[in-house]
């Protein structure tokens, strides 16, 4: 369901044939370097605190090990893990481009 939204908003946000020659994503020029400031500061944040995205990494980093996950022989599968693992790093991903143009195309602070 988040990631559905997340698609619906960047559909949005994402202007193909509106948009000036080159400037697809609607980034502003001339901005003070007050709000060029802020923007760093705010996509340093965004990708230090998106969860999601860390996690997926790390758990791939980690690998595949059934005895941790198995309790009296339950555990998933390792294309269960994959899929998990995928879906986690896609919808992280998703989320902080979205959050990156939003950040990008604001004009003021």
């Amino acid at each position: 369901f988040q990631i559905f939204i997340l698609v619906l908003v960047l559909v949005d946000i994402v202007e193909v044939e509106l948009s000036p020659a080159g400037n697809t994503l609607n980034i502003p020029a001339g901005v003070t370097s007050v709000v060029r400031t802020a923007q760093f500061v705010a996509i340093l944040i965004a990708v230090a605190t998106q969860d999601d995205l860390i996690t997926a990494i790390n758990e791939f980093n980690v690998g595949f090990n059934r005895e941790a996950l198995s309790g009296d022989e339950i555990g998933g599968a390792r294309w269960q893990w994959l899929l998990s693992i995928a879906t986690r790093f896609s919808q992280g991903g998703l989320c902080l481009s979205v959050t990156f143009i939003l950040i990008m195309q604001s004009v003021d602070v």
